[in-house]
């Protein structure tokens, strides 16, 4: 592996790495506080509350109740973060996956700067930080990134800066490697065993006879493993370890999942074709033929196909699978494919039809959509009752959005993209980030404006007085609950709430709740009565 600038080729601008980094940092960031809590963000803002109410950071719970379906890393940090920010709110669950994602964005292009290789790293950098998935998961409290981060930490430790003729010296790298498996271990659990696997199976098979027997082959996953293993002993030391049994063996089988095992086939195959863009474009654009002859020449190339062949094939399999359970194999399939760009890229190779095809395609999609998003702004400063079926946006948000698609269909490309292999791929580069400009600044706030889970949150709070407890049996409700800023306790067979208590309650009894002070719609269509109890609830209903 050399260096990818050969005479006559444009080496990539250091400052036009950087300017694009940040822009793509800052418009994340932007992204952050505008929606409400959503998928399962409420748990974990809950979770890093008790946290840091309880003082116990060994057993997380939501309200009271043990919340063990994965371990404790992205509450820990959520908690950290609210801490230092004085409150856990939506921002404080999403900063963990933002920074995940930016970190693990930079440590690809600084792996190909160090290979000598800065366009296939910024290549990399960028194909990561734009994929549609990452940009939506970016800016969601979700432990998906956070996996990756770790996996990625030591896939490249291991495949690409341990290489044979390698400088880095092997205590560093493991050090390394066992940070990034221990940040997997303690994000996500046995979900990031196929990742490791793929990995030590690529080093193996492309490094000398006998290379398993190495410490730094067999030494970190054994290590991390050890370390994170201290947090699953000191749970099983306490009586509500049980738990944890039941319940993470119904989330690692997917328990119910098998009516379905086809349609999840399809969804994610389809999901990581689109989800993945452009990346998986390369790989049916070069096909079988492309592929086996840089299989041959290139051991990194080797590697991180072996590396990412076996989880994905793994998953396939998987009851229940999802498109974002191949995440943390995303940033070595980026490697990949910038690395088989560039190799093209210093061959003089002509620009592929069908990439061309497809960028013309886009950027027709792209400044058609700018078009219509003009019309809607200028329509509905003439007239805001126009066109009712849109989404309600102010004409200035729709202006936005038609300058910002206009940018990236229309902005001018010299000579070879500024070092990015060919014109064509800088403008499929040019309208992922219009995309990511899009969701980030215009997509996002729109979406923020309905708020129906915080505002029946800003009522329970206005009803219920600050630092008292509130009793509920609403498990399901949790990123509603989770905006609202009291204690909660659920309301179980074991554990009843006294005289005097506050309870939110789907299964209001006339004798129990003698103080009904408010029945509020949730957002599922049920009605929930908020009241004070009369008297202590009985044994049993």
């Amino acid at each position: 592996m050399t260096s990818g600038n050969a005479a006559g080729s444009i080496p990539v601008s250091g400052q036009l790495i950087l300017a694009l980094f940040l822009l793509v940092a800052t418009l994340f960031t932007l992204s952050l506080p505008h929606r409400e809590l959503y998928g399962e963000e409420g748990r974990r803002v809950m979770a890093a509350r008790e946290m840091l109410s309880s003082g116990d950071f060994i057993l997380p719970t939501v309200s009271g109740e043990p919340y063990l379906n994965k371990p404790p890393l992205y509450p820990w940090m959520t908690a950290m973060i609210g801490f230092v920010k004085g409150e856990v709110d939506a921002i404080a669950v999403r900063i963990p996956a933002l920074v995940a994602t930016l970190l693990t964005g930079a440590l690809l292009f600084w792996t190909g700067v160090r290979l000598g290789l800065r366009r296939a790293g910024a290549l990399s950098c960028f194909f990561f930080l734009l994929c549609p998935m990452v940009m939506r998961k970016a800016s969601l409290g979700e432990t998906d990134l956070l996996l990756t981060l770790g996996c990625t930490i030591y896939a490249l430790e291991m495949l690409v800066l341990l290489r044979p003729g390698s400088t880095v010296s092997v205590r560093t790298s493991m050090f390394w490697m066992v940070v990034g498996l221990c940040i997997a271990f303690l994000s996500k659990g046995p979900a990031a065993v196929p990742f490791v696997i793929g990995v030590m199976m690529a080093a193996a098979c492309t490094r000398k006879v006998g290379h398993w027997r190495r410490p730094h082959w067999w030494g970190p996953p054994l290590l991390a493993l050890a370390i994170s293993s201290l947090w699953f002993i000191a749970v099983f030391q306490r009586p509500e370890g049980a738990i944890a049994l039941g319940t993470w063996s119904d989330e690692l089988t997917r328990m119910g999942s098998s009516q379905e095992w086809w349609q999840h086939r399809w969804e994610f195959i389809l999901g990581v074709l689109f989800g993945f863009f452009p990346v998986t474009l390369v790989l049916i654009l070069k096909g079988y033929r492309g592929l086996k002859e840089m299989w041959r020449a290139d051991p990194l190339l080797r590697g991180l196909i072996i590396a990412t062949g076996i989880p994905a094939l793994f998953y396939l399999l998987w009851p229940g699978v999802q498109p974002r359970y191949l995440l943390p194999a995303l940033p070595m399939i980026c490697l990949m494919t910038a690395r088989i760009l560039d190799v093209d890229f210093e061959m003089a190779a002509k620009e592929n039809r069908g990439v061309q095809l497809v960028s013309r395609f886009l950027q027709v999609v792209i400044a058609g959509a700018g078009l219509f998003a003009l019309s809607v702004g200028i329509s509905r400063a003439i007239d805001p009752q126009i066109w009712p079926a849109i989404p309600v946006a102010q004409p200035i948000a729709w202006i936005w959005m038609a300058l910002i698609l206009f940018a990236g269909a229309f902005f001018p490309i010299t000579d070879t993209g500024k070092g990015f292999p060919g014109s064509s791929w800088t403008r499929l580069m040019l309208l992922l980030l219009a995309w990511a400009g899009l969701h980030c600044v215009v997509l996002m706030p729109i979406r923020g404006q309905q708020r129906p889970g915080e505002n029946l949150a800003r009522s329970i709070e206005a009803l219920v007085p600050e630092g008292r407890t509130l009793w509920h049996d609403l498990p399901a409700n949790w990123n509603t609950l989770g905006q609202v800023n009291r204690e909660f306790l659920l309301l179980t067979d074991e554990r009843k709430p006294a005289a005097g208590d506050w309870i939110l309650t789907i299964h209001p009894e006339s004798e129990d709740v003698g103080d009904v002070v408010a029945v509020m719609k949730l957002l599922d269509g049920s009605r929930a009565t908020l009241g004070v109890i009369s008297s202590g609830l009985p044994e049993e209903k």
